[in-house]
């Protein structure tokens, strides 16, 4: 009698293979979803502080931060985000802290932060640690 269709050996090595070649590509695969993550986050900071500059910049207050109750147009990120921003004089960005959680990035500059150096002038820092961002304005580990 002539079997047609696979044994359970030929099953079994199939199945080892495929096992063995997503072993060796899911550090890639894990590294671009960290990447991915990352950016989002870089991205997202970018658009608060120009979301910032431009809507704050003839307000009295300086400093913005929702450990203090937050900014209205920023209360979907209020929710996931963490932060202190501060403005100069002439209503630009001069400092600024931001965490989700898993990453964390900060800058100053006197003059202005630019917000197309983000990400790459300034540091982001990940970690498995929780930020927390505490009365004094600054980060702490949990």
């Amino acid at each position: 009698m002539n079997k047609k269709g696979l044994t359970f050996m030929s099953f079994a090595i199939a199945v080892i293979c495929l096992g063995l070649v997503l072993i060796a590509i899911w550090p890639k695969v894990n590294k671009i979803i960290d990447d991915s993550s990352e950016n989002i986050f870089t991205n997202k900071v970018k658009d608060m502080i120009t979301g910032i500059g431009k809507t704050y910049v003839n307000q009295d207050s300086r400093s913005f931060s929702n450990v203090i109750g937050g900014i209205p147009e920023l209360k979907d990120i209020n929710k996931t985000y963490q932060y202190i921003i501060n403005l100069n004089d002439s209503g630009k960005v001069s400092s600024f802290k931001v965490t989700n959680g898993k990453y964390k990035i900060e800058g100053q500059n006197s003059d202005g932060v630019e917000v197309d150096e983000i990400g790459h002038k300034y540091a982001v820092f990940h970690s498995n640690t929780k930020f927390i961002l505490t009365s004094d304005g600054k980060f702490e580990e949990e």
